[in-house]
């Protein structure tokens, strides 16, 4: 993967500062047990995963994320995206973690082509997160793939733009959060670094930022 040289000054001075500020903030982050981790289906028929109060499966809608990157002049946007992912919760606790994440665009004219977004499926680190604040955790990133990406050359057939761990939190919080939070939507708090990389590949240097994603939870279809 090749960058064109056309870099925006803000964004690579950015970039370039925070580096070993992020790797030296992720580092303390790896005391998680493994099970507030797993947001995996519980064991059994569907029928006992369904009857399960803490675990649900459920649609998503969005107006898409947003990127900077590197060496394009503004920010980029992907088009709306739909699909569904599992959610789960431990007893006793409010935050959410995710499994079996299916989201998609059907825009194919806009700067990215088609993309489709995915749990990534492994991490560069752990995340610790507080299990009695409202917010749904995506616990080893997010890998976004699309037909191109601006400025960006690679010997792939697609382009894959991934993040560290995130957590979105609710853009309305309530006082007596119900699980599923239907009809509700939960938003990235502030810019988080993205690279470029597919599955366990990971690149060396960030290429941008993923500056916006909001998510909102409706019934499945």
């Amino acid at each position: 993967m090749a960058l064109k040289q056309t870099s925006r000054p803000g964004l690579a001075v950015l970039l370039r500062k925070h580096r070993l500020a992020v790797v030296a903030a992720m580092a303390p982050l790896v005391v998680l047990l493994a099970a507030a981790m797993t947001a995996a289906a519980p064991s059994g028929s569907p029928e006992q995963a369904a009857e399960d109060p803490n675990f649900r499966r459920v649609a998503l809608t969005s107006l898409g994320a947003t990127f900077e990157i590197l060496g394009q002049p503004e920010p980029l946007g992907t088009g709306a995206f739909h699909g569904e992912v599992d959610l789960a919760r431990h007893e006793g606790e409010i935050a959410m973690t995710t499994a079996n994440l299916v989201l998609g665009t059907a825009n194919e004219a806009g700067p990215f082509g088609r993309v489709s977004v995915a749990i990534r499926t492994q991490g560069s680190t752990q995340y610790e997160y507080n299990p009695v604040a409202e917010s749904i955790v995506f616990d080893t990133g997010l890998e976004f793939e699309a037909d191109a990406v601006p400025g960006m050359v690679t010997a792939r057939e697609h382009v894959y733009l991934y993040t560290n761990p995130i957590r979105l939190l609710p853009t309305e919080p309530v006082d007596e959060p119900v699980f599923p939070p239907f009809d509700r939507t939960f938003a990235l708090p502030g810019p988080v670094l993205l690279w470029e990389g597919e599955g366990g590949v990971t690149g060396a240097e960030p290429v941008g930022m993923l500056n916006g994603l909001e998510l909102t939870i409706t019934h499945p279809a």
